[in-house]
C-alpha cells in the first residue's frame, strides 16, 4: 500500500490536475490558487450552464453539452484521487506525530 501512495503522491506533484486544466482549456485561466482545493468548486460549480462571456462555437461539444461540464465529468476521478492522496498524507503525518509523541 505504501508504494501506491508514494506513486499517487508523485503523480499529484508532477502532473496536478489544475495545471492540466489551465493548459488544455480556455477557461483554466480562472484557477486563482492551485493550492486551495476550492478552485474545483469555483471553476465547476455551474458546469452545466455555460458562462455567457464564454459562449461561442467552442463553448459546447457536438452533443450540445457545455465543454466545462464535459471537462468536469472527465476530470473528476483525477480530482478525487488528488483529494484522497492529500487526506491520506494528512492522516499519515498525524499518525507519525502522534506516535512520535508517545515514545
Amino acid at each position: 500500500m505504501k508504494g501506491h501512495l508514494d506513486a499517487a503522491r508523485l503523480l499529484q506533484a508532477q502532473v496536478p490536475l489544475s495545471k492540466i486544466i489551465k493548459h488544455k482549456t480556455s477557461f483554466g485561466h480562472a484557477i486563482r490558487d492551485e493550492a486551495d482545493p476550492a478552485w474545483w468548486d469555483d471553476l465547476f460549480a455551474d458546469a452545466g450552464v455555460p458562462d455567457p462571456e464564454e459562449m461561442d462555437e467552442d463553448s459546447q461539444d457536438d452533443t450540445g453539452h457545455s465543454r466545462r461540464g464535459v471537462v468536469a465529468e472527465l476530470a473528476q476521478p483525477l480530482w478525487e484521487l488528488e483529494c484522497l492522496v492529500s487526506a491520506l498524507d494528512c492522516l499519515e503525518t498525524t499518525a507519525y506525530v502522534a506516535l512520535g509523541h508517545q515514545q
